[in-house]
């Protein structure tokens, strides 16, 4: 399977404070049958 993603990360005084991971989901029931591709 292959799909995109995006991480978004939140600095604060340098430091990791917050991450929010962001992925195609359609890519990924397509992939598995579960929905037709386009």
């Amino acid at each position: 399977m292959h799909f995109t993603g995006t991480t978004v990360l939140k600095f604060v005084d340098g430091l990791i404070v917050e991450e929010v991971g962001l992925d195609d989901g359609v890519t990924v029931l397509q992939q598995l049958g579960i929905i037709p591709a386009e």
